[in-house]
């Protein structure tokens, strides 16, 4: 008898182990293909990207690729937004990058598609001036780029909540997820609540007290209002319309931001209440503030595009997310360790600041300079020396563990084996098992 209920125990205790070993919706994958709509507009406003060609601003149809599980039977999903990176300019300016069929934001979408998540890889308004000689030009042209960005962040927003039933979105679960620039475009959109919170110092020109971004001329932050050239506004005609609005009677308002390699012109920008963020930077990064806000040093020869961050102070990873902690916000995540999101070594390097993920050691691919996106990679069609793929989808690959707890959390998910954020959880309670007959003499049936 002893020997066949240890038998029947053992059977038990291995079936538990498959049911805890099965893939959980949003923190692993399950689902094996994916549903692509691309070009998806989700607004239409102004562009200058044209003004150098003659062209007064134009409207621009504002697109996303639409990533989603296939078959998949939910009523309300989450949705990840993802920006690109490129500095605000276009493609065949900056370089392989900066576009949303980045080979990067391609398999994160193709990742969090799988793991249940939709997702939209949203473009965004380009252009400014970074070959002026004039200082003030390159600050006016490069603010106003920076304020049309974070207006297309919130207008995507705004376009999934308003065709949530189409897209079977919960409108109160969604995070944004940027590289680079768009790193910034989604930190800034998750940190301004106003047009006032905008009006930083830096912003105005020193010598003349000009404004560089106006709202009556740019709309406001949100790109619900419109905006209109006044007599005697410089650089465009009177009655030239800057924003148009969209989406007008939803609000902006998504519940995380995640940014890889990007900062924040101050903060500021962050009040309590602001939604958590996750901050990835890879270190050593001549050209990105890390531990404070600052000018970073123009790391030479690089060209003149690479300067943007020269015109305004930006604050780094460190300083960014340990404001957060300093104001409340990003107490979600404090003590979180899920199996397998390498919070162990992220927290070996963050100041005990969770949600910074410090990425060191980093490979380079050139001899001359370290590798600041090691999570990159293109074709040799699109540019010479591209990064190894299994480098970056290694990185991209670590991030998404990561995260994946993280949003979990945030965003109200119902992850199968997360329940909080202590460092310590308490145990699960023991399943209860019940043995028949009982008493016994011979084999017995456990039922869980």
């Amino acid at each position: 008898m002893k020997k066949n209920l240890i038998y029947a125990v053992l059977a038990l205790c291995c079936a538990l182990a498959q049911l805890d070993a099965q893939p959980s919706r949003y923190l692993d994958q399950v689902f094996d293909e994916v549903e692509l709509s691309t070009d998806v507009v989700y607004g239409t406003n102004i562009t200058v990207l044209l003004i150098n060609q003659g062209f007064p601003p134009l409207p621009q149809p504002l697109r996303a690729d639409v990533y989603q599980p296939a078959d998949d039977s939910a009523a309300q999903r989450p949705l990840a937004i993802l920006a690109h990176a490129g500095n605000f300019l276009p493609q065949q300016v900056i370089g392989p990058i900066g576009a949303k069929n980045d080979s990067s934001l391609v398999y994160l979408a193709q990742q969090l598609a799988r793991r249940g998540y939709v997702v939209a890889v949203m473009e965004n308004r380009l252009g400014w001036n970074p070959v002026d000689t004039d200082t003030g030009i390159r600050r006016y042209t490069f603010a106003n780029a920076l304020y049309r960005g974070i207006q297309d962040v919130n207008t995507c927003v705004r376009f999934f909540k308003r065709h949530a039933a189409a897209y079977r979105i919960h409108p109160e679960k969604i995070m944004v997820w940027g590289d680079g620039s768009g790193g910034v475009l989604a930190l800034s959109a998750a940190a301004l609540d106003s047009y006032e919170e905008w009006q930083l110092p830096q912003f105005f020109n020193s010598n003349t007290s000009f404004e560089l971004v106006q709202e009556d001329v740019n709309g406001d932050i949100f790109a619900t209002s419109a905006g209109v050239v006044p007599p005697g506004y410089p650089f465009f005609a009177v009655g030239d319309t800057l924003c148009r609005p969209n989406h007008q009677g939803y609000d902006s308002e998504f519940q995380l931001a995640i940014s890889m390699g990007g900062n924040i012109i101050d903060t500021a920008w962050i009040q309590p209440g602001d939604p958590p963020m996750i901050a990835f930077h890879a270190l050593p990064n001549p050209l990105a503030a890390y531990d404070n806000c600052e000018l970073p040093p123009i790391p030479i020869p690089f060209p003149p595009i690479h300067w943007h961050w020269q015109l305004f102070t930006n604050c780094g990873s460190l300083t960014t997310i340990r404001d957060l902690f300093s104001k409340g916000n990003n107490a979600a995540f404090a003590g979180l360790q899920h199996p397998g999101d390498f919070s162990e070594v992220a927290n070996s390097r963050n100041d005990g600041l969770d949600g910074l993920f410090p990425l060191t050691s980093v490979p380079s691919t050139s001899p001359d300079f370290p590798n600041v996106e090691p999570w990159r990679w293109w074709s040799e069609a699109a540019a010479p020396n591209s990064p190894p793929s299994e480098l970056a989808v290694s990185y991209l690959d670590t991030m998404l563990a990561y995260v994946a707890p993280r949003a979990c959390l945030v965003l109200g998910l119902d992850c199968a084996g997360l329940t909080s954020a202590v460092a310590h959880p308490s145990p699960a309670p023991a399943p209860a098992i019940a043995f028949a007959p009982n008493p016994a003499d011979g084999w017995v049936q456990a039922s869980l």
